[in-house]
């Protein structure tokens, strides 16, 4: 029995742009709300009452909110990109130089996009 060659398709590879916002208002909103949670959780525990238990779930929750959305904090360098997984799929390429802000449960590799130039001497 022969086996034919079979010819196969060529991949189809294309970077996509991610969708990322300015990290430094993220960061803003990160720190004041891990600020904001710590002090509602320590305001309640200070008081007695129905209301204490309130303000310390109220302040864990802001504060496990903050900290969620700082996780979406990633710097970009010059020369560098970082390329977006979720779940082990490609979502995007994020090129743009700075402190941006992403997906926080998408995972983020660092890619060189310098050129590299060798001259040599001609003989």
């Amino acid at each position: 029995m022969t086996v034919d060659h079979v010819d196969m398709p060529a991949p189809q590879v294309r970077e996509r742009i991610a969708r990322g916002v300015n990290g430094w208002p993220m960061l803003g909103v990160t720190v004041v709300a891990v600020l904001a949670g710590a002090a509602l959780a320590v305001r309640g525990a200070a008081q007695n009452g129905t209301v204490s238990g309130v303000l310390v779930a109220a302040g864990v929750l802001v504060l496990l909110a903050g900290l969620v959305v700082g996780g979406g904090l990633t710097p970009v360098a010059p020369g560098e990109a970082r390329a977006l997984q979720l779940l082990g799929r490609y979502t995007g390429t994020v090129r743009t130089d700075g402190l941006r802000w992403v997906n926080p449960i998408t995972a983020r590799r660092r890619i060189s996009t310098r050129i590299r130039n060798h001259e040599t001497d001609v003989a």
